[in-house]
């Protein structure tokens, strides 16, 4: 068998690892490890997991310590604990059920997706299109209220005094600048420019970059002068509403009984005719809808070690506009046409989910869109073995994934400590893929495991068998290569007797040499 076999010892090269454990001590005893694949085998409760413990530095429960002192068993030391990768037995389990399996100190391989441009694009969707149904409420009312004006015409209510009639306008009282969202905008597109002409990264395209943002700086020096136009305006205005105010308090201080009933009739006919002019601009006003918003891209992808770390979100590559009606409005308002015939209060708390009063529009409207948002951004995590095939997500297929993931990764560790790495993986993926991953490391790696698959110990050809035994609390312990055998010791033998299949194993693989029966 270590003749024949195209993978004995005789035939192996030597480990390129110069890192590994020596071995330990047990009551003096010392048996060693190769720096190759070492496998522990034995009954359960035979001190293998507090062999694992030991060597790798891990701590220990008190039963565990107990049975190091009681056996005097002692690690080789010298070995950086930074060098060692010790993955315990339910460890997998644990991290799949937490959803941090290819984690590492807590460090996701899964990036962070940028959802910036999608929530800002809806949440000016949702501004403007509150705004649309409420001027169209408004529209309505204006209109309506005409049939409901009414003034008396009195003779005779012409204003005689000493004092300047002057009327004051509504449009003073506040002036909202048209400009203002635009020049915020291009301030933040030049901030965004300077950051990556001081970003290295971008330095090849400094003379592209400097383009645009001169550009930029054209565009917000005839915004500025636009928005100034209409700040100074403002301000002017300001103050004459201001003087104005004070002018007609001082009137009205020193008007007599009959000017006072004048000025209210000069009122009223006035607020009239602003009835009018009012209803008749918004039933020409062309109100302005929303467009829906387009398909944004959702995603990350993280390539490392043969696989693609996929993080997508719930909107990436799909139109949200039947998610956005469904969350925020009832079933009967689910689209644009059906929001543009409301034109009361009734409708429109009617139309708004989980909404009951006119009160309650505001917090609701506001509480909806933030469920819409939180629900669309949510993602899926996935994982891709090359670019076509998706890992599964049951723990036996992640767990396979997870030992082809890291042992493809050689830069941090030189040790590896597993306690049954067949858990959760079944006979023919142990055969088919693990045994793969493992052999394709052990001329890198020192790899140490307990075990109770025989085909991880046959089948792998372990260059070091250790058998351990517990008897009352006392260990012992023999070791060798698969095919070593003297008086005391035959190894094939501890595996066919100890194991379960252990006899089945070995005879399969010796057919390959022509020697089973």
């Amino acid at each position: 068998m270590a003749i024949s076999s195209p993978e004995t010892r005789f035939n192996r090269s030597e480990s390129r690892n110069t890192s590994s454990i020596g071995g330990f001590e047990l009551k003096g005893q010392r048996l060693p490890f190769v720096n190759g694949l070492n496998a522990i085998i034995g009954e359960n409760g035979s001190g293998k997991t507090t062999l694992l413990q030991l060597i790798s530095g891990a701590s220990k429960k008190s039963h565990v310590s107990k049975l190091i002192r009681d056996n005097d068993m002692k690690e080789d030391g010298g070995v950086d604990p930074q060098k060692i990768k010790y993955i315990e037995q339910g460890q997998i389990i644990e991290k799949f059920n937490a959803g941090k399996l290819f984690s590492s100190n807590e460090d996701s391989n899964y990036k962070e997706i940028d959802h910036t441009d999608f929530k800002e694009a809806y949440s000016t969707f949702s501004e403007e299109l509150k705004k649309a149904i409420e001027a169209c409420i408004k529209r309505k009312e204006k209109v309506s209220s005409l049939a409901d004006a009414l003034i008396t015409f009195e003779d005779g209510m012409i204003a005689e005094n000493y004092y300047v009639d002057v009327e004051e306008n509504k449009q003073f009282q506040s002036i909202e600048n048209p400009h203002e969202s635009a020049l915020k905008d291009i301030n933040t597109a030049l901030i965004k420019v300077k950051a990556l002409l001081e970003n290295a990264y971008f330095s090849a395209y400094r003379t592209q970059l400097d383009k645009v943002a001169n550009e930029l700086r054209t565009i917000k020096d005839d915004i500025q002068k636009k928005w100034a136009v209409v700040a100074y305006e403002a301000k002017v205005k300001n103050i004459m509403h201001g003087s104005i105010k004070d002018y007609l308090g001082k009137v009205k201080e020193n008007s007599s009984a009959k000017d006072r009933q004048i000025k209210e009739y000069e009122k009223k006919l006035q607020q009239f005719i602003d009835l009018i002019v009012e209803a008749v601009q918004v039933s020409v006003l062309d109100i302005p809808w929303p467009q829906i918003p387009p398909i944004f891209e959702g995603m990350t992808q993280n390539p490392k070690h043969g696989f693609y770390f996929n993080k997508e979100a719930r909107y990436n590559g799909t139109s949200m506009e039947e998610s956005f009606f469904a969350k925020m409005f009832k079933k009967s308002y689910g689209n644009i046409e059906a929001l543009q015939a409301i034109e009361s209060y009734e409708k429109y708390i009617d139309a708004i989910r989980n909404c009951t009063s006119a009160q309650e529009i505001d917090d609701k409207w506001k509480e909806n869109f933030e469920k819409f948002i939180s629900e669309s951004i949510e993602a899926n995590e996935y994982i891709m073995e090359g670019t076509d095939r998706q890992v599964g997500n049951t723990l036996g297929e992640m767990s396979l994934s997870y030992y082809k993931f890291f042992t493809q990764d050689d830069q941090d560790w030189s040790i590896l400590i597993v306690d049954q790495p067949e858990d959760n993986i079944s006979n023919n993926n142990i055969s088919q893929k693990l045994i793969r991953y493992f052999n394709a490391i052990r001329g890198e790696k020192q790899i140490i495991f307990v075990t109770h698959n025989p085909l991880l110990v046959v089948n792998l050809d372990a260059d070091n068998v250790i058998y351990l035994k517990n008897d009352g609390g006392v260990i012992s312990a023999y070791n060798g290569c698969l095919e070593y055998e003297d008086e005391e010791t035959n190894i094939l033998e501890l595996v066919a007797q100890n194991m379960d299949g252990g006899k089945e194993t070995i005879e399969k693989r010796l057919k390959i040499y022509g020697k089973g029966n």
